[in-house]
């Protein structure tokens, strides 16, 4: 079952014969507390989410970008079902890492991992932005950092290795602002 924060996204989900509903955003935010400035975090990017090896023609983009951010050598991506057993899980994983990278979603708005990370106080960095303007809440260099899709592999393999987690600071506190607004 999908819950949705917008009506975009569940149509998306229904069209491929998945259980879906809209609801009004909302994030736990008894659940997803801020954890410790980056500088403290560890400085790695964690993933949360679907891959659906198993289905080719799902996700090609985001299985490319989790791979290139793996070869980098700075990604781990948690296996944990998502599920109300397991949101305490996902909560501290965004509250310990530095930063949570959000490759694109299926939909037409933001991964619900931004407004997750946001809450816990991690850096985001989203592949690509929403197909529906309406739906863009988190803005490049002020609430996140943002990629385009397509970037070559060496260039995306480049960038993640490169990335200062600490210089980006800024973002947590203005995107948690947001999302708790």
């Amino acid at each position: 079952l999908y819950v949705c924060a917008q009506d975009c996204d569940t149509q998306v989900f229904r069209q491929f014969g998945w259980p879906a509903f809209t609801s009004r955003g909302w994030v736990a935010d008894d659940v997803f507390i801020p954890g410790k400035p980056l500088a403290e975090r560890i400085q790695r990017f964690c993933f949360i989410g679907h891959t659906h090896d198993y289905a080719p023609g799902m996700y090609a983009e985001r299985r490319r970008i989790l791979e290139a951010f793996l070869e980098a050598g700075v990604l781990d991506i948690l296996n944990i079902p998502r599920s109300v057993h397991t949101v305490q899980q996902v909560a501290d994983a965004y509250a310990r890492y530095a930063a949570v990278l959000c490759p694109p979603s299926n939909g037409r708005a933001h991964s619900i991992r931004l407004y997750e990370a946001a809450a816990a106080g991690a850096a985001m960095v989203e592949v690509g932005q929403p197909l529906d303007p309406g739906n863009v809440w988190f803005h490049d260099q002020l609430h996140c950092l943002r990629l385009r899709p397509g970037i070559p592999d060496e260039t995306l393999t480049a960038w993640a290795r490169g990335f200062d987690f600490p210089a980006h600071q800024k973002l947590a506190p203005a995107a948690q602002s947001l999302v708790r607004s």
